[in-house]
């Protein structure tokens, strides 16, 4: 066995998990070529080359996903600009802040939204659940943590015992738990709905 052996394995096994369903022939075949080579040399070309194309296939496949999820972001941007606009020239003048109810609803929008997603997609539910509150906010947490960590952590504590970094690692537990629980819990229903009424047998034609 050649140096760059496991290497290759690692990459045959990563061919094999990016290859859709509809590929997963291809994929049987690509392996056997792979075990049938007689030069263990080639053998690390091979399984990039494997990935490669696996790669190209997931991105086909993912197309249509990626697609709707793009242009709901998009309307959703539009649609919350709009509710932000209604309810401050309908709260405002009352003296009632508009922000409780604009959290209520960018929560309902985007719970909404990983539901259909996930109902359409169930095998995409987590991902829709966790990365399009990310997108929605133009990763927000992300962006939050790589501008103020690295900075906040060399800092010392403080004489009261506190460190100028707590506030930037809390920042995300704050956003998951005001920010992205909608989103989890509209994808999970998504996904548990679209199971049910995938796994209830049809019914025969009389």
């Amino acid at each position: 066995m050649t140096a760059t052996a496991p290497i290759a394995h690692s990459l045959m096994a990563l061919a094999a998990a990016l290859t859709p369903a509809s590929r997963a022939e291809w994929s049987l075949a690509m392996r056997k070529e792979f075990d049938a080579l007689p030069d263990a040399s080639g053998a690390l070309g091979w399984a990039a080359g494997c990935v490669a194309t696996a790669f190209g296939w997931r991105m086909r496949a993912e197309a249509g996903f990626a697609l709707t999820v793009t242009a709901t972001v998009v309307v959703g941007w539009w649609v919350s600009a709009q509710i932000f606009f209604f309810l401050v020239e309908w709260l405002s003048p009352k003296g009632i802040s508009w922000m409780p109810a604009m959290a209520a609803a960018e929560n309902l929008l985007r719970g909404g939204v990983c539901f259909g997603l996930a109902f359409v997609w169930p095998r995409r539910a987590a991902l829709t659940g966790l990365a399009l509150p990310m997108v929605w906010g133009f990763g927000a947490v992300p962006l939050w943590l790589i501008l103020t960590l690295p900075d906040t952590l060399s800092q010392p504590w403080s004489s009261a015992g506190n460190h100028p970094a707590l506030p930037n690692i809390l920042f995300p537990l704050i956003f998951v738990g005001r920010e992205m629980w909608a989103s989890l819990l509209g994808a999970a229903l998504g996904w548990g709905l679209s199971r049910i009424l995938r796994s209830r047998p049809v019914a025969a034609p009389a």
